[in-house]
């Protein structure tokens, strides 16, 4: 099953909270709702568990990019180096730091738009060792779930 967004999750939800008429000024009854329905989420597979432990509350702004969410929530940062002259080849060099550790990684420039860019080609070109190395087993395959879903 695919991913979902949060507002895809959140618009679905909202739809099955107005079939059962269940009111909005309802607060404890919309949280339980959302609560059981993003632990259903969960379950199915439509949320990782990375996705589900950072959710937003059902009364909070929905995040534009689960990826960036999540990656906000794990605190990992990601910045690219000050180069003295531009390589050749084509290779940038970045610091990625997560949990207190510091790792440089050195990537191809093209494609890269953003930090979920870099994340990206890092989880894909790397091989599972070097990011479970950096990120630890599990949130490495939760980050390249999240990847393949929305970048």
């Amino acid at each position: 099953m695919a991913l979902k967004s949060y507002e895809d999750a959140h618009r679905d939800w909202k739809e099955w909270v107005k079939e059962a008429g269940i009111s909005e000024h309802d607060e404890p009854a919309m949280a339980e709702f959302w609560n059981n329905y993003t632990d259903g989420l969960a379950r199915d597979g439509e949320f990782t568990a990375k996705q589900y432990h950072f959710c937003p509350a059902w009364d909070e702004a929905m995040p534009d990019c689960p990826l960036e969410h999540v990656m906000d929530g794990l605190g990992i940062k990601i910045e690219k180096a000050l180069a003295v002259k531009p390589s050749p080849d084509g290779v940038v060099s970045y610091m990625i730091t997560y949990g207190g550790c510091a790792t440089p990684v050195s990537l191809l420039e093209k494609n890269i738009v953003d930090d979920k860019d870099v994340l990206g080609q890092l989880l894909e070109l790397c091989d599972e060792e070097l990011g479970d190395a950096i990120f630890g087993s599990e949130v490495a395959g939760d980050l390249r779930e999240l990847v393949d879903a929305f970048n």
